[in-house]
């Protein structure tokens, strides 16, 4: 990621990160983004995860048991914001995207 940092680069890397997966608790989340925070990339995108089987045949085989529920899952959408805001970011509304401010 620093190469792609160089000003003789011009490359760009986003940072796509899901919430809501199973064995990814608010917390662990929050370490993830804190993370992706410390890298100081112009932008990442954040999204919440869809299960929607019934569209998407290979999450037909994916057991939901034990997942986040809503209110987890909606915690950490609202932690990550307080996270990325406290990082110098601000979020795109609708689009998932995260910027930072310069």
């Amino acid at each position: 990621m620093d190469a792609a940092a160089d000003p003789g680069v011009s490359l760009r890397i986003n940072i796509d990160l899901i919430y809501g997966l199973p064995k990814k608790n608010p917390c662990k989340f929050a370490l993830t983004v804190e993370a992706i925070i410390e890298l100081r990339r112009d932008r990442f995108s954040l999204f919440n995860y869809a299960h929607m089987p019934e569209r998407f045949l290979p999450q037909r085989r994916i057991h939901v048991r034990g997942w986040p529920i809503a209110p987890a899952s909606w915690h950490a959408g609202k932690q990550h914001r307080q996270l990325t805001r406290a990082g110098g970011y601000r979020l795109i509304i609708g689009y998932g995207i995260i910027l930072r401010c310069r």
